[in-house]
């Protein structure tokens, strides 16, 4: 029922001569994250979880810390570990960034239709920036 979360992040330059992967490790587990291109070249990497698949009650361990991903960096320096959110977002969660550069997240939902108690993780509509 479950499947092996990644940590690895692969990287290609494709306008490069001889375009090659470059692989890293992340910090962390994830699977079913939202990716963001902020405004300073930089990425990230939000709202998801360790363990699961999506849909219907199957993810578990919300993964709260984002990481940023930062290209520019050398190898081994590229990811940085936020601060942990409140809010575990899952599947069907967004996140998009708001023309001043921050970042809006909102929803969630790992359960069979509308659930708002009674799961281990309920529908979530509140939305943070």
């Amino acid at each position: 029922m479950f499947v092996e979360e990644l940590k690895s992040c692969g990287r290609m330059e494709i306008t490069s001569q001889n375009p090659q992967w470059q692989m890293k490790d992340m910090p962390g587990l994830r699977v079913m994250n939202d990716m963001l291109i902020l405004p300073i070249g930089e990425f990230l990497i939000i709202d998801d979880v360790k363990q699961g698949t999506v849909g219907w009650k199957y993810a578990r361990e919300s993964t709260l810390s984002p990481f940023l991903y930062r290209p520019a960096e050398a190898l081994g320096n590229r990811f940085r570990v936020l601060a942990p959110k409140k809010i575990p977002r899952m599947y069907h969660s967004t996140a998009n960034v708001l023309p001043d550069g921050q970042v809006l997240v909102g929803g969630s939902n790992s359960n069979f239709g509308y659930r708002f108690s009674g799961v281990a993780f309920p529908t979530e509509l509140r939305m943070e920036a």
